[in-house]
């Protein structure tokens, strides 16, 4: 295996193994076959450990869909390592916390991923414990602080939004058709969040002299009257479908009791059955 030389380039052929690395970060996948294979793969490329951690670092940020088969890979690599000299766990080391950050904050599923490859890291002495502290602690540092700016954001939301002592209680005018299009239009979030936005607007004074807003304001309403309209003709089209499907039903009926009144006048023109109950069959 070519390393780089002592000027700090690589020769042709390490690039030619970091392209083939590149391209099985990318391929490798969550099954358990896919990333010890890959694994095995990278530990033969020890003098390119560096190089590679910065690949897959590269790939970890630029393709998110592949960030938890990746931290896996690592995983695999580092412990199948862990009792040797190789360089490859050092140089995750730098990369991992600011990695690991980056996924945890994604949501709920992948902060319990993250956690459970810390606990394993832990329990199986492929990382010191202070290193996977220190990861956990900037992990919830980091979830407090978006908390609290997500609840600064709802209050100023809301002080933003609150009509003012002199405003009526109803709002300006349309503004209510604004919150029936941001209501009644679910299926299309922009138009709703166009309408959300332009409540304080509204309500905070005349419109006139404000031709951006009024333009805003045409096009939400204007988008909803069209969403409406589309509606009522969709509901006209089926009720004019259930129609006629009722007038087909009640000629049915209606076949139905003629035929049922045909077949109780023979019912009752038959003989009585004999007196000691047998039958004619």
């Amino acid at each position: 295996m070519a390393s780089a030389s002592s000027r700090g380039h690589l020769d042709a052929e390490s690039e030619e193994t970091l392209q083939q690395v590149r391209r099985r970060l990318i391929d490798v996948s969550e099954a358990r076959s896919s990333i010890q294979g890959v694994a095995k793969w990278l530990i033969r490329f020890e003098d390119l450990a560096k190089e590679i951690v910065g690949v897959w670092t590269n790939t970890f940020e630029e393709e998110t869909d592949q960030q938890l088969p990746l931290l896996w890979l690592c995983n695999e690599v580092c412990q199948n390592l862990r009792k040797t000299r190789s360089k490859f766990p050092e140089h995750w080391r730098a990369a991992l916390p600011r990695c690991i950050l980056a996924y945890s904050s994604r949501g709920s599923k992948e902060k319990d991923h993250a956690l459970r490859l810390l606990k394993i890291w832990k329990t199986r002495k492929v990382f010191e414990n202070t290193f996977i502290e220190r990861i956990r602690r900037q992990m919830e540092d980091s979830e407090q602080k978006r908390s609290s700016l997500g609840k600064r954001r709802r209050s100023s939301l809301t002080k933003k939004e609150s009509p003012s002592p002199s405003s009526s209680t109803q709002g300006h005018p349309v503004v209510q058709a604004l919150k029936q299009a941001e209501e009644k239009a679910p299926v299309d979030r922009r138009i709703a969040m166009k309408a959300a936005a332009l409540y304080p607007i509204i309500n905070s004074g005349d419109l006139s002299g404000r031709p951006e807003v009024i333009k805003k304001t045409r096009f939400v309403l204007e988008t909803n009257l069209l969403r409406l309209q589309e509606q009522i003709n969709r509901r006209e089209a089926f009720m004019k479908v259930l129609q006629v499907c009722l007038e087909d039903q009640r000629e049915l009926i209606q076949r139905a009791q003629a035929d049922a009144q045909i077949c109780q006048k023979y019912l009752e023109a038959c003989p009585s059955p004999t007196a000691s109950g047998s039958s004619t069959y």
